[in-house]
């Protein structure tokens, strides 16, 4: 694209390369399209391009491109959520996997919030505002669905050196059998609602980024809180502690049971794990395997 140099960006994209060859035609149909000037991609990009924007009529926004079977739920969520306790959708293009979004300035992470109580009653009011049923007709993964990996990692790496202890892999698949089993009252998720994905500024105040659009119980979305924020907490010097004292200003703010939040909690670190060890397999940038058994660890001794 003419003024853009797509290069740097692209280096850091885990995308094949029939993929980044097909981007820079997209961006020349959504520029046009959209009307978009000053394109300025983010500089952490690891699958998905994200750039910053104008549009012709000075707004602010952001522009996201990925693989078009992977961010149709992401689309359907921000669509559902229509602003409210979300980043706003303000265009799509399903078949070209690109769509442009409110851009939330300066954008305050919530990484930034240091006191630790503070930080989880944020994120309980966020969620408060996005957890709302799913329509009567949608096509958001269910919890089955994105637990897939759990289950099948014992057979795709049965045989090899594996750094996933089997003690704590049975417990996670345990606590999903009978979690998944005992759901009640499923609304629709963010599914991965943690200190990097929550931004703050005057306009908007405490606003979710980067939905994945999953249906299931209130419970499961507290779990990606716990391994974040990312890597600090993995060598946190009172992990257990900190850990713990999340897990009561979640159950009581919430209202909801602190055993049910503590078990979603291990099962999708177990699940980060098992994620984080494909990726390092597949020589993609991941966070260290054994910072996340930490936190694991640490979760399957609180009580």
């Amino acid at each position: 694209m003419k003024g853009l140099d797509l290069k740097p960006a692209l280096e850091r994209l885990g995308q094949d390369k029939l993929w980044k060859a097909r981007l820079e035609n997209t961006l020349e149909d959504v520029v046009q399209g959209w009307a978009l000037e000053n394109l300025k991609p983010f500089e952490n990009l690891s699958f998905n391009f994200v750039a910053r924007a104008k549009r012709n009529d000075g707004s602010s926004v952001v522009l996201k491109i990925g693989d078009p079977s992977e961010l149709g739920s992401e689309m359907d969520a921000l669509l559902h959520y229509g602003g409210v306790g979300c980043v706003r959708l303000l265009e799509q293009n399903r078949e070209q996997g690109a769509f442009l979004l409110e851009r939330i300035e300066p954008g305050i992470l919530l990484s930034s919030v240091q006191d630790e109580d503070e930080s989880v009653q944020i994120a309980c009011a966020v969620m408060k505002k996005l957890h709302k049923p799913p329509p009567q007709q949608h096509s958001f993964f269910t919890l089955e669905r994105w637990l897939r990996s759990l289950f099948q990692y014992r057979t795709r790496f049965a045989g090899q050196n594996n750094p996933i202890p089997s003690d704590l892999l049975e417990r996670a698949e345990l606590y999903a059998v009978d979690l998944l089993a005992s759901q009640v009252a499923p609304v629709v998720l963010h599914g991965d609602l943690h200190h990097f994905n929550l931004l703050s500024n005057a306009a908007k105040g405490w606003t979710a980024i980067d939905p994945k659009g999953l249906v299931g119980e209130r419970a499961f979305e507290v779990g990606p809180f716990f391994y974040n924020p990312s890597p600090q907490i993995f060598s946190h010097p009172d992990l257990e502690r900190v850990l713990s004292r999340r897990l009561d200003v979640f159950a009581e703010t919430l209202e909801l049971d602190r055993e049910r939040l503590r078990q979603w909690a291990f099962i999708q670190v177990m699940l980060s794990a098992c994620w984080t060890l494909e990726a390092t397999l597949e020589n993609s940038p991941a966070p260290d395997v054994e910072g996340v058994l930490r936190v694991a660890r640490s979760l399957s001794r609180s009580r």
